[in-house]
């Protein structure tokens, strides 16, 4: 890839991975952001998130490097003016790419400091691959420079959006009012911003690319009332039918602020069971 350069910033395109063609073999990376205390790196998080990147907010330095080892391929930009002196973040940093336990992980650094020869430790010494970000700048420059980041390392993999599995929430419904005023209810299977799949309670007959126009979907306390296109019918390993369906580009910006809310509580509900497990383990 060569050397890329954000805002006067040296990331140095290395995926760590033996080559590029491996990281189209990834569908997505976990994007970890240790220590966000300041304001505007959480609402970078929440960005990004709207870009459909999966990113988690981690307080623990200990239990993020366990996080790595149970995600391979993950990207953990880390805050080092937070916790520890910064020659233990150094020393953290290279733990982290010495250990044979830990698959691929990638870092960039979050700091207020300027001093050149920090970002050249970081970037050419220790050779971390996600960028010095210097949170001086203004939220704009450091926004666009973790987009350009994490679209340089190809941290979507083969992926364009998130799609959540909702098999292990109980609330997830879905309700469709025919326009011969057949009423059908099922239960959704998965969904992203743009579309979703669902299980019916009994059986229904669509034709592909037909417009269903009074759809009431349930995502736990996020409601969505919208319409979709009826895209194709597929067996479930259970022998059930699901349904998928697809948003028209009217109700993606509709649904998506929500989509996106309910997907992202969900997912970083499950980083913190993971972390309560490893902190119980440890106990």
């Amino acid at each position: 890839m060569g050397v890329i350069f954000f805002y006067g910033l040296n990331l140095k395109g290395n995926l760590k991975m033996g080559d590029e063609k491996k990281a189209d073999l990834i569908l997505n990376r976990k994007i970890f952001f240790l220590f966000p205390q300041l304001g505007y790196i959480e609402n970078i998080i929440n960005e990004i998130r709207e870009n459909d990147f999966e990113a988690y907010l981690i307080s623990d330095a200990d239990t993020c490097k366990e996080l790595l080892k149970l995600n391979p391929h993950s990207i953990v930009f880390v805050n080092i003016d937070y916790t520890l002196k910064e020659p233990q973040w150094e020393l953290w940093v290279r733990n982290i790419f010495a250990d044979k336990t830990i698959q691929d992980a990638q870092i960039g650094i979050f700091s207020a400091k300027t001093d050149s020869d920090l970002m050249q430790k970081y970037l050419l010494d220790i050779g971390v691959q996600c960028g010095f970000i210097q949170t001086k700048s203004t939220f704009q420059n450091m926004t666009e420079t973790v987009v350009a980041t994490l679209n340089a390392v190809e941290a979507k993999g083969r992926r364009k959006y998130i799609r959540l599995s909702c098999e292990s929430s109980n609330n997830c419904n879905i309700n469709i009012k025919f326009s011969n005023g057949q009423i059908v209810d099922g239960k959704i299977n998965d969904i992203s911003i743009v579309g979703f799949s669902c299980t019916f309670n009994k059986p229904i007959s669509l034709q592909p690319n037909s417009i269903v126009e009074d759809i009431n979907i349930r995502l736990e306390h996020f409601v969505l009332f919208t319409q979709a296109i009826f895209y194709a019918s597929r067996t479930l390993p259970t022998g059930e039918q699901s349904q998928v369906f697809l948003f028209n580009k009217k109700d993606i910006l509709q649904n998506a602020k929500k989509i996106h809310q309910f997907i992202n509580k969900k997912l970083q509900a499950e980083i913190d069971a993971q972390i309560e497990g490893l902190v119980g383990a440890q106990k």
